[in-house]
């Protein structure tokens, strides 16, 4: 499924409990994906989200460290990272790892 901003990312997500995982860019209109990964996790704190974005200003960067996002992936990317990351957050067990 793709979404054209955040707020119908959000839609999406809530209109459809088998999602497993959200990659989003951080750039999203209407609301950024920080937020979007925010409003998530209030209501679905089990769902891993992994963020993109290209280059990123610093006060974006301390906004990204302190979301939880289960992953973040730098623009231009290789599928094979990505497929690395979505693998690694499906993966991911807070309630297990160590």
């Amino acid at each position: 499924m793709t979404a054209r901003d955040g707020n119908e990312a959000l839609l999406l997500v809530s209109q459809n409990h088998d999602i497993s995982l959200v990659l989003s860019d951080v750039g999203l209109p209407v609301l950024d994906g920080i937020e979007v990964l925010s409003r998530i996790k209030l209501t679905r704190p089990d769902l891993r989200v992994i963020l993109a974005s290209g280059f990123v200003e610093p006060e974006t960067r301390d906004k990204m460290e302190r979301s939880h996002a289960d992953g973040f992936i730098q623009k231009p990317y290789r599928i094979v990272d990505v497929l690395e990351k979505v693998r690694r957050a499906l993966d991911h067990n807070p309630r297990t790892d160590a």
